[in-house]
């Protein structure tokens, strides 16, 4: 983590930005079952004991790199909350080709839930799920979100969500993300489930040399787009989905 380990503790900081930090996980923040608030741009990492609370106001954290997963924010099994932050080019590193990265921006694992409102997730990389990455059991929840100018050389340039995992988003945009084999916007596998609602928006999302430029889906449980658009989005196979 970046710039406290916090343990058995409950934290709250103010007035702070993290910025070019580097670990293995959630090099800009990394909670695990911890109770941390951090609030106008503070960085914390903790890991305690019972039920985690993490929550992020009008932060930013730009410019780490992890081997790993969530090199901007890596949160498992417990609450997640970031609202009116920004989450920008951090980067992710593979620990080797068995193990990629996931989750350039914000990752989210295990059985944790994550509430991201009104935040930006912009310019974050990794070898999938560049902007967000949600896996396991964990279920991650937007409103009013920017993924933009994500990348990943697989899957899910803006999102990927894998196993068991849900993502549900309103009114959220994903614009000029690329992943190299499916899902430029958002790619779900596994058994992960996706909706995205209200007036949500994909636009100008690139696949060029895959599948899908704005959905990439090959999970086995539905996948929901209600009252939502998909424009500009380029493909080898399948523009939009």
């Amino acid at each position: 983590g970046a710039m406290a380990y916090v343990v058995g503790a409950s934290v709250t900081a103010v007035n702070v930005s993290i910025e070019n930090t580097t670990a293995e996980s959630g090099s800009g923040v990394y909670s695990s079952e911890s109770h941390i608030s951090l609030e106008h741009g503070a960085p914390l990492c903790g890991k305690s004991g019972a039920l985690a609370w993490l929550a992020m106001v009008q932060g930013v954290v730009r410019g780490t790199v992890c081997v790993g997963e969530g090199s901007g924010v890596y949160a498992t099994a417990g609450r997640t909350g970031v609202s009116g932050s920004v989450v920008e080019s951090n980067l992710g590193l593979d620990i080797s080709t068995n193990r990629p990265s996931r989750g350039g921006g914000v990752a989210l694992r295990v059985g944790g839930t994550a509430v991201l409102l009104r935040t930006e997730v912009l310019a974050n990389r990794a070898y999938s799920g560049g902007g967000l990455f949600v896996g396991g059991s964990a279920a991650m929840w937007l409103y009013g979100v920017k993924v933009e100018e994500c990348a990943a050389d697989a899957l899910g340039g803006g999102s990927l969500v894998v196993e068991l995992a849900e993502l549900h988003a309103w009114s959220s945009v994903w614009g000029r993300n690329v992943a190299g084999d499916m899902g430029g916007a958002v790619a779900a596998t596994d058994n992960a489930y996706t909706s995205l609602t209200s007036g949500s928006l994909l636009t100008s999302n690139l696949c060029p040399t895959g599948s899908g430029g704005a959905l990439g889906i090959s999970a086995t449980r539905p996948t929901a787009f209600i009252a939502s658009a998909a424009s500009h989005n380029v493909a080898a196979v399948g523009g939009a989905v």
